[in-house]
């Protein structure tokens, strides 16, 4: 009978471990073979990063995301099944952060956990931004140092698709424009930093 119970333990222990990685991961999060991944988003990848080594596949909600290391650092890129780069997310050391960003962490009296990694972002038609854990929030500031959003802890940056009517909206009023913040509930709120170096709220 013990060894009965025994093997049936042992039968269902798999199934049990990937359920639970499933769970943790989320349903349509995994990792996936090099051989998996489309051609074009493939090229995508060495065409934008000819230097990336190490590089491990992932299939998140949809896209293809890439973690690599390049130039010393980790960098995580993502695209969709159309090879459309959406978001890089790589690695920095705290004293390459712009020293407007630098200079906002110091001025609100934030400590930086120096121990801990920032991020650089990058995204079509988005203004550069990093993220900093410190010791008592997380920061997201653009490139000039202007504070995105502060919390006890941030979510992971995740792609945002910006629908090319919505694009050429803003484009329209206000050109050569880029894309502080944008969020997509009932219509699209963004934050855009303007051609003059100002901040303009819209909803579209």
């Amino acid at each position: 009978m013990k060894k009965a119970i025994y093997a049936l333990i042992i039968s269902i222990l798999p199934l049990f471990l990937f359920q639970s990685c499933e769970v943790a991961n989320g349903p349509d999060w995994y990792g996936i073979s090099s051989n998996e991944v489309p051609a074009q988003v493939g090229n995508a990848l060495k065409n934008m990063y000819p230097n990336a080594e190490s590089i491990e596949w992932e299939y998140r909600d949809g896209y293809y995301t890439a973690i690599f290391r390049s130039d010393g650092f980790m960098t995580e890129a993502w695209y969709n099944k159309d090879a459309y780069w959406l978001l890089s997310v790589t690695e920095v050391s705290y004293t390459a952060l712009p020293q407007l960003v630098l200079n906002y962490i110091e001025t609100h009296g934030y400590t930086p956990k120096l121990l801990e990694e920032c991020d650089r972002i990058t995204r079509p038609h988005f203004v550069e931004s990093y993220q900093v854990k410190c010791s008592t929030k997380e920061l997201q500031c653009t490139e000039a140092g202007y504070l995105i959003r502060e919390a006890e802890s941030l979510s992971a940056p995740y792609p945002i698709e910006i629908p090319l009517a919505v694009w050429e909206s803003i484009q329209t009023l206000y050109p050569n424009s880029l894309i502080i913040d944008a969020v997509n509930e009932e219509n699209w709120y963004i934050k855009v930093r303007t051609s003059d170096n100002n901040i303009a709220e819209l909803t579209l």
